[in-house]
């Protein structure tokens, strides 16, 4: 799988080969040259993600993407954007990461993620034990939900004698179902996908094992998952709650210079601004006729502080 050229990250396999777009721009600064690629809703969307470590929920992409804008982004415009753009993956319902954050490319719902799970296990999984890996992974669902969602479609699914899921690898298109899963062709980037799969399952069966303890009998296991799932599952609404009532970091535009340019009009400095954010997302802008020093000084400003809120450079 490709990585950033610059900082080294992951890239799904719809996104640029050029690398991160805020690194794109972190290398353009810093060799002085400040053309900025043009931006769409999705590409500032992307930029917004690709500065987070995990993956957010759709409202708190918005309020990241409108800082210091004055027309805010429509909810169910983003909304469909998200789904629909394939750089973007599925994290559970409302939530949305790339490919960075662990989360599987192309698939958008728990039919699919909990089947490739399944399809990546070296063993059958209990559903608590698939409930609690894929949790682990940084998706947000219920149980129940995953159990409907994976009988909803037909699919080389079935269970063993103790009732444990798993996926009959023997069928012929076996794998060509499940690389059309996350619409991948099976190839190179779907074993690389499929590896770091595994890896994630072993790591949740791992660390699922590290929190029950050595002391759990056989007989007390099953209690002691489901009691373990739901502990999970509380610590991650818990942690939803604190990121949905915790405001994004506080952006504030520079103070225009005191002088009688901008004290003459007020709506100068407003027209700056959409100016430089214009500037920063790559549209086209037509030069100023007149050179005047302070609007000038301070659209130099407003650019580079619209840029640190876009792109963190």
């Amino acid at each position: 799988m490709r990585r950033c050229p610059t900082c080294g990250c992951e890239l799904g396999p719809l996104e640029s080969r050029l690398g991160c777009i805020t690194c794109q721009v972190r290398k353009r600064v810093a060799y002085r040259n400040l053309i900025y690629p043009s931006l769409s809703l999705a590409d500032r969307a992307v930029a917004a993600l690709e500065q987070s470590d995990i993956s957010l929920a759709s409202w708190d992409i918005r309020r990241l993407v409108d800082r210091g804008r004055e027309d805010p982004t429509h909810p169910a415009s983003l909304t469909s954007l998200l789904g629909k753009d394939r750089r973007f993956c599925w994290a559970g319902r409302g939530m949305y990461g790339l490919y960075r954050h662990g989360l599987l490319p192309g698939a958008r719902d728990l039919h699919d993620v909990g089947l490739f799970y399944l399809f990546a296990s070296d063993r059958p999984l209990d559903t608590e034990e698939l409930c609690f890996v894929i949790r682990n992974a940084g998706y947000r669902f219920t149980d129940a939900s995953l159990m409907v969602a994976l009988v909803r479609y037909r699919a080389p699914l079935d269970r063993d004698q103790r009732g444990r899921w798993f996926i009959d690898k023997t069928e012929p298109k076996c794998r060509d179902f499940m690389a059309n899963l996350i619409e991948l062709k099976a190839g190179e980037t779907f074993d690389a996908v499929l590896g770091r799969t595994a890896e994630q399952v072993r790591a949740g069966l791992a660390e699922m094992n590290r929190r029950l303890g050595p002391a759990v009998r056989e007989g007390s296991r099953a209690q002691s998952v489901v009691a373990l799932g739901k502990r999970v599952l509380d610590e991650q609404g818990v942690e939803d709650d604190r990121r949905k009532s915790r405001e994004p970091k506080a952006f504030a535009w520079p103070l225009p210079p005191s002088c009688d340019y901008f004290e003459g009009d007020t709506g100068r400095a407003r027209r700056v601004r959409r100016r430089a954010i214009s500037i920063v997302e790559g549209r086209p802008v037509e030069p100023y006729v007149a050179v005047i020093e302070c609007r000038d000084r301070y659209l130099e400003a407003c650019v580079k502080s619209y840029r640190q809120v876009v792109y963190g450079a």
